[in-house]
Parts: C-alpha cells; sequence; structure tokens
C-alpha cells in the first residue's frame, strides 16, 4: 500500500497541472486583493431647519445641546444676538429650541422672544424633575456701547423645565452679568455691578461674593479671578490664592476709546489687558482661559490700539485636589480666536480633553492620556467651504462616538449644522 500511495505522488507531480503542459511552464501568481477603500471620519451635514421668524443679520451666540424633553435624544437650545438691536421689540425670536427623535429629524419646537444678551451658560437639575435646565448670565450689551449698570443690567434667566416643556423664569435683581454656575439644585449668578445672586428653587439664599468676571464651582469649592486667582470655600473662607501682580497702562480700545487696562507679565511674556476670563472644571481640575495682547519691548511713551497687537490666549491648567492652585505646566496656546471651549471626557476613556471652538476654522481637540499628555487630534475634521463658523464636537446622537457641530459665526448666514461621527477619537 504505502507504494502505491508513494507512484500516486509522482505520477501526479510529474505531469504537471493536467492538460499536457511542461513542468516548466510558470504559474502567474493570484494577485492580492485591494485593499478595503478608506470609509470617511464623518457623515454628510445635516442643517437644523431655520426659524420662521427671520433672525437675518442675528449672531448664533450660544448652542447648547440638551436633552430637554427627556426622551433619551440630544435636543439643542440657540441663542441669537443682534449687534444693532432694541430690547422692547417682540416681532423677532432670539431663542429657540430645536428638538430631535430616534430617525434624527429635527423641528423647531419654540420660539422665544429672551431679547438679551448671553453671556456664559450653565446646565444642572434644578427643581429636581431628571432634566437639565439651563441658567443665563445676561445683560444689555449691544456690541458697541459699553455705558453704567443701569443702562446694560438685565435680571438672570433660567429656562426650566416643567412636565411638558419650560418656563422663562427671571431671577433677581438686574446685573450686568457675566458669570454664572450651577451645583446640585443651587444656582449662582454674579456681574460687574459688583452682585453675587444664589438661588434654591427660585428662592435666594446666601452664598459668598464671587467674581463677576468668572468663576466655577470646582469639586466642592469655588475658584473665580478678579486681581488675582482665588480658591474659597462655599462659605467664603479662602484656601489660595495667586497673585498676579500687574500694572495699569492706556490703551485704545476695542470700542476706540482710551481706557486703564492691566499689563501683566506672564511666563516672559507681556500682555496688555490681559486676565483669566474663563474658566471650566473637570473633577477637581479647573481649566482657565487667560487672554490678552501680546507686546514685545513695551514703551510707556506710546499709547497702544488693542486692535493692532497680535492675540494671545493659553488654557492653563489648575488643579485643586489639596485644595490649592497648583498651576500645571502643560497648556494649550490657540493663534485663532475662540470664546468658548470644552473641558470633558470625550472619547470615553475617563481623562479629560479639550475642545477650543475655534472661529473660522475646525475645532481644536486635544486629547490626553492617563499620564496627562495632552496630544492636539490631526486626523480628518470636516471643512466649511464658506470659513464663516466655528467648531464645537458633542455626541449628539448618543452612540458614543462624538460628532461636529458647525455653528455660523457671521451676521448675515446664520446656520447650525452637524456632521455625525463614524467612530471615536
Amino acid at each position: 500500500m504505502k507504494k502505491l500511495v508513494c507512484l500516486a505522488v509522482i505520477f501526479l507531480t510529474a505531469c504537471g497541472g493536467g492538460g499536457g503542459g511542461s513542468s516548466d511552464t510558470p504559474v502567474t501568481p493570484t494577485p492580492p486583493s485591494p485593499p478595503p477603500a478608506p470609509q470617511p471620519q464623518w457623515a454628510s451635514p445635516i442643517d437644523l431647519p431655520q426659524t420662521t421668524t427671520s433672525i437675518t443679520g442675528a449672531f448664533t451666540s450660544l448652542v447648547i445641546p440638551v436633552d430637554y424633553n427627556n426622551d433619551g435624544y440630544t435636543d439643542i437650545v440657540a441663542h441669537y444676538y443682534w449687534n444693532d438691536w432694541d430690547s422692547t421689540r417682540t416681532d423677532t425670536s432670539d431663542l429657540l429650541v430645536f428638538y430631535t427623535n430616534d430617525y434624527g429629524n429635527w423641528r423647531i419646537e419654540k420660539e422665544i422672544s429672551l431679547r438679551k444678551t448671553t453671556r456664559k451658560y450653565a446646565k444642572g437639575d434644578l427643581n429636581n424633575d431628571g432634566i437639565e435646565d439651563i441658567a443665563f448670565a445676561v445683560n444689555y450689551e449691544d456690541g458697541k456701547k459699553y455705558n453704567s449698570c443701569n443702562d446694560l443690567a438685565a435680571k438672570p434667566v433660567v429656562l426650566l423645565s416643567n412636565s411638558t416643556s419650560y418656563d422663562i423664569v427671571e431671577l433677581g435683581e438686574p446685573d450686568w452679568g457675566h458669570a454664572v454656575d450651577i451645583i446640585d439644585n443651587k444656582v449662582t449668578f454674579a456681574g460687574f455691578c459688583g452682585l453675587t445672586q444664589s438661588f434654591v428653587n427660585s428662592q435666594p439664599v446666601e452664598h459668598p461674593d464671587v467674581s463677576g468676571l468668572t468663576f466655577k464651582y470646582v469639586g466642592d469649592n469655588i475658584i473665580d479671578y478678579s486681581e488675582g486667582v482665588r480658591l474659597i470655600t462655599q462659605t467664603g473662607e479662602t484656601l489660595d490664592y495667586l497673585e498676579l501682580d500687574y500694572t495699569l497702562v492706556n490703551i485704545i480700545t476695542w470700542n476706540g476709546q482710551e481706557s486703564p487696562v492691566k499689563m501683566i507679565e506672564w511666563k516672559g511674556k507681556t500682555l496688555i489687558g490681559a486676565g483669566f476670563d474663563t474658566f471650566e472644571v473637570f473633577e477637581t481640575t479647573a481649566v482657565g482661559k487667560l487672554a490678552g495682547r501680546l507686546i514685545e519691548n513695551y514703551d510707556p511713551n506710546v499709547t497702544y490700539s488693542e486692535t493692532e497687537l497680535p492675540l494671545y490666549q493659553e488654557l492653563v491648567f489648575i488643579d485643586t485636589t489639596y485644595n490649592t492652585i497648583d498651576v500645571k505646566e502643560y497648556n494649550i496656546v490657540e493663534e485663532d480666536y475662540f470664546n468658548f471651549y470644552q473641558v470633558a471626557d470625550i472619547n470615553n476613556d475617563y481623562n479629560l480633553d479639550i475642545v477650543t471652538h475655534l472661529h473660522f476654522d475646525t475645532p481644536g481637540i486635544y486629547l490626553s492620556n492617563s499620564l496627562g499628555d495632552l496630544t492636539r487630534y490631526t486626523g480628518e475634521l470636516p471643512q466649511d467651504s464658506t470659513e464663516i463658523s466655528k467648531g464645537m464636537y458633542y455626541d449628539l446622537t448618543r452612540d458614543d462616538v462624538g460628532d461636529i457641530i458647525q455653528v455660523s459665526v457671521d451676521f448675515d448666514k446664520p446656520y447650525i449644522r452637524y456632521f455625525k461621527g463614524k467612530e471615536s477619537l
């Protein structure tokens, strides 16, 4: 039997592949399959509907993702702003609520005439119904005048959910509002008139004075900035203080008037009109935006113009874990202008990430690892051919994959659109 098997093998080898061909004929190899075509990271854009009341000439100042009807799908609240407006007008809506459903269809649920300028916002459940509410720091600035508290003060506003919809609730006394935050079911407002107003269930409660420029709850404490960076308890006890030495110098400000502003030295740089104008928080880390105008070889005999000096914006990382102000060595410096930024875990790895909402550009996305190293994402991001938008990053579809939101920063063409992400960054 063993001999028969060997003969069979020899016979097959000698005959080649059959058909009488020579054994010297080369065999053509099968070409490898082509690699699969790369799939785009982002789906085609989806535009939110336009309002039935014209918002032409409006600037989209705030876009806030929130599940407002508690159906498990992320909705959007948007506030618009006019450079020249009459706050007594009621014929034009400036606060819109967009609802979406499981089919990804959007509709405008409500058009509200708020008629105030929104500066900052905070989200939290103020009435314990399981739905996030939105508190706004507001005033009557119109982008041109910069006058007294009497001219610019407005009552703080909360968009408060109820069983089927939401109510506009005004709280407290009018203020030149610029700062707001929520902790648990307590909301606190502060402004340039020097008021600090705090409420639980729409009733005033005691609260230590905080900066009208910016403050945030961080852990169980509060961080704010006025003359320096301050960390205090919720009863007002000072835990730590970071002093920023400054000199007052006169410059021509953005509104064409000569005004005294702060000049500080920061990490070997001279900054005019500088300070922390915003804080955002992740657990016990506060990320402050230090903004000013960069100047080299300062000459005290020259009155500089703010708009002619290069903009400097740095995100400064402050650890407050041990009730101290611990400024970290790493930072983020952006050349493109941005007003708002996100401090959150955007890719579900339990680490702090940063998204800067750059104007006229894609968002600046910085991902961190467990060691705290921040790396800017350099992959594909949706481009805006009109170059009049700012970019945000948010999981609108709640599939644990972030989406890009583009928001117009042009007064003539307000729009909101988003690109669904296909995989996590």
